[in-house]
């Protein structure tokens, strides 16, 4: 699920609610505007909140995560559902934020290491000891490394193995407050 729609989604959810539309006209709108999974079942849910479902339930049969399905339900037994639709929308908005954030905060070091890792070589390849090939032997390793962590991680998710690794004792006290 994309956190761009999810957040389109949302976001056009709360504007269509406040704006009087009825729940199940609201979802086939907001539908319209997403992309992804929240337009493939904006449809269903439509139906569903036409027969009386409530929006929550359906969210949770349809594997929607946890923090939007509790905030719904907050929404709708409250009475405050374009509210709770609007900081679902924040949620999302600031997941991607984050996310940019660190990846462009990590370009700059990767470029450092790549530029470090083939200085080394330099002077033997202008001096014809070495051929010119081998300034990328160093930068090879380090990102057949990289990859090797990455995959590790890739498979590591699901199973709660990287959570608990990051919860060790030395890596605990940089994990716990980028956590928090």
């Amino acid at each position: 699920m994309s956190w761009v729609s999810a957040a389109a989604f949302y976001h056009q959810l709360g504007v269509i609610i406040k704006a009087g539309l009825p729940i199940n006209q609201a979802l086939e709108h907001a539908g319209s505007t997403a992309a992804g999974w929240h337009r493939e079942h904006s449809p269903r849910w439509s139906q569903g909140c036409s027969s009386g479902r409530t929006l929550a339930e359906q969210l949770r049969e349809s594997g929607e995560r946890t923090l939007p399905q509790a905030l719904i339900l907050a929404g709708e037994k409250s009475g405050r559902l374009p509210e709770m639709c609007e900081d679902i929308s924040a949620f999302y908005n600031h997941c991607i934020d984050l996310r940019r954030l660190v990846i462009g905060r990590l370009i700059y070091p990767f470029v450092l290491v790549h530029a470090a890792m083939m200085i080394p070589a330099v002077p033997a390849v202008f001096l014809g000891n070495q051929p010119a090939i081998s300034i990328l032997y160093g930068p090879g390793i380090f990102w057949a490394v990289i990859a090797a962590l990455l995959i590790f991680a890739a498979l590591s998710v699901k199973s709660g193995l990287l959570g608990r690794i990051a919860l060790m004792f030395p890596l605990r006290g940089l994990s716990l407050p980028l956590i928090t």
